[in-house]
């Protein structure tokens, strides 16, 4: 199994360990556990634009988000790029336009951050930084279903690193 399937794995295990925690934090109506400032993410789809001959559209992989404080947060993971190349990631996620409609919260931002094993190397003219802008979407306001507040979808625009093409990718989102 790759490293980003082990990732994977202990995110699934940590989310398991920290359901109660998280249940308990919801119905007390607080948000400051350890364990809620972290969010797992697990990219799901990758489609390249203007075209996707050529490259991996099967970018699977594992994230782990540490939040700072509101709208800021430190990143890492790992990942098979466009390029079917293992690629690590560390960097800082900042998304500082938020707002809510109806049970649905919506984030809008970016992420910055270095490839700290040359996954890139060859493709990526900024090589090792590699930025991202990102929409993340969860749910909120859910109190006869805490599990839906910690659920989301995050897309994000990787802007061409060797060319015109560029990526969208979707992840899903699990805030423990």
């Amino acid at each position: 199994m790759r490293r980003g399937g082990s990732i994977l794995l202990v995110a699934i295990a940590l989310s398991w360990a920290a359901g109660n925690t998280a249940r308990a934090d919801d119905a007390a109506g607080t948000d400051e556990s350890f364990l809620s400032r972290i969010t797992i993410l697990a990219p799901v789809y990758t489609r390249h634009l203007p075209y996707d001959h050529g490259y991996n559209t099967h970018n699977w992989g594992g994230f782990v988000e540490f939040r700072l404080f509101d709208g800021v947060s430190l990143v890492g993971g790992e990942f098979i790029n466009s390029y079917n190349r293992d690629t690590a990631l560390a960097g800082i996620t900042v998304l500082p336009l938020n707002f809510e409609l109806s049970h649905l919260r919506v984030d809008l931002g970016g992420q910055i951050g270095a490839d700290l094993n040359e996954g890139y190397k060859g493709y990526n003219k900024w090589d090792p930084l590699f930025g991202t802008l990102t929409a993340r979407f969860s749910g909120t306001g859910f109190e006869d279903s805490p599990f839906l507040n910690h659920l989301g979808v995050a897309v994000s625009f990787i802007p061409p690193l060797d060319g015109a093409v560029t990526a969208l990718n979707v992840a899903i989102t699990l805030r423990l």
